[in-house]
């Protein structure tokens, strides 16, 4: 019996080294996302944002901060790893341009039917709630253009994350079906402190993105897809001019 677990622990010792490029980027994945996640949250970090500034700075720099932790964990580190310990090269991970024209068409059809979406969400508090994530008693140019470039830089990095370095990892060792499969588990998990909607919702994007982004070869429509949705639920909340409170 010894003998027999024995000769069973050298299966799961068994190592392939084709699967190494794939485990990495799932650990790049799950790892980067944890960390921008507890460091995003840290009640000691934003307490510091709010004592040493006041209003809407605070909630400005405390906000800018977290999406910029996010670019970190989530696609200079990641993406850093990859390139260093694989073969796999930028445009590789959906870093070109690809079939642009198929990823701006793609974006002309989804774009609509996102804002109309975002539109009707933006009547719910619960909604509100989340969004606009910077809660400012005032909006004008600057806020607005700090907000856009800060939702476009953390966007861009998220998904080189999950439909660059994760999509193209699992679709070139497992095919397109785990490939999506994976994919969407870990994407939707990571939508869960956001509340069942967005975790719910975060199914057919992610179909959506993954299928546009394998098909053009591109993160084009990806991330134009996202910037789209996230800006759309932002700026279609705060337009309620209701008084927004600081979390």
């Amino acid at each position: 019996m010894p003998h027999n677990i024995f000769l069973n622990m050298n299966i799961f010792l068994k190592w392939d080294s084709q699967y190494f490029d794939v485990c990495l980027a799932i650990l790049v994945c799950a790892i980067g996302f944890i960390a921008f996640w507890f460091i995003s949250i840290d009640s000691k970090i934003k307490a510091w944002f709010f004592n040493k500034y006041s209003g809407d700075r605070a909630c400005q720099y405390y906000i800018s901060f977290k999406r910029l932790v996010g670019m970190i964990f989530m696609g200079i580190l990641p993406g850093i790893l990859i390139m260093y310990f694989t073969n796999y090269s930028l445009a590789a991970l959906g870093l070109r341009v690809g079939n642009l024209e198929s990823s701006l068409f793609y974006l002309s059809i989804v774009a609509p039917p996102i804002l109309v979406i975002s539109f009707l969400m933006s009547k719910s508090k619960n909604h509100r709630s989340l969004y606009p994530q910077m809660r400012l008693e005032v909006w004008n140019k600057k806020t607005y253009c700090l907000n856009t470039i800060g939702w476009m830089g953390y966007l861009f990095m998220y998904e080189f994350l999950f439909r660059g370095i994760l999509l193209m990892a699992c679709y070139n060792t497992f095919g397109f079906w785990p490939a999506l499969v994976i994919n969407l588990s870990i994407y939707a998990l990571a939508h869960v402190p956001k509340g069942m909607g967005e975790t719910l919702a975060s199914f057919p994007f992610g179909i959506l993105v993954c299928c546009a982004t394998l098909s053009t070869g591109s993160l084009v429509f990806a991330f134009g897809a996202h910037l789209v949705l996230a800006l759309s639920m932002e700026y279609f909340s705060i337009s309620y001019k209701e008084k927004i409170v600081s979390e």
